[in-house]
């Protein structure tokens, strides 16, 4: 069984990679706000592809 500490450190670590958005979320956010929802879904897809 994991102890307590070990589990809580984990459950920690986990929750901070779910919610830190990656360069790629940002950029795309980041698109989408200064020119509009269009370049932001091209944004998207552009890194989707190439992803």
């Amino acid at each position: 069984m994991i102890d307590q500490a070990t589990l809580i450190a984990y459950l920690a670590i986990v929750t901070g990679f779910v919610f830190i958005p990656d360069p790629a979320t940002v950029l795309t956010v980041a698109r989408a706000t200064a020119s509009g929802a269009r370049l932001g879904l091209a944004t998207g897809l552009g890194m989707t592809v190439g992803g």
